[in-house]
């Protein structure tokens, strides 16, 4: 799949595995970089496996996806071109606008 990325800041920051490795440390460093690797070696977003470790999820009807980014994150990324119709069909899906990563909503304080 053509990955862009929403923020040119946290494109640069993937860019530089030296800064993910500040940022994040070497173990979640590894698996982002694992992440980005399905993901642009899968043709569709239909063949990024659902199932753990990679864990792709739907987050809403507009097309958001997750993947799991070791036990604690997840790479938020949006589906392109942003066409209703073909959200629900995954095979249709071979572009998509990187968003970021985030704490996993269960693995926050309090929760």
């Amino acid at each position: 799949m053509e990955l862009s990325f929403a923020d040119a800041s946290f494109q640069d920051l993937c860019s530089r595995r030296d800064l993910l490795v500040r940022a994040y440390g070497a173990a979640l460093t590894k698996t982002i970089c694992c992440r980005f690797a399905v993901l642009t070696a899968a043709p569709t977003l239909e063949q990024v496996p659902i199932g753990l470790p990679v864990g792709l999820t739907r987050l809403d009807p507009a097309g958001t996806y997750a993947v799991a980014v070791g036990a604690t994150h997840r790479l938020l990324f949006q589906a392109l071109p942003k066409e209703t119709d073909t959200m629900i069909d995954l095979s249709q899906i071979s572009k998509l606008l990187v968003v970021g990563l985030e704490p996993n909503p269960s693995t926050k304080a309090g929760q």
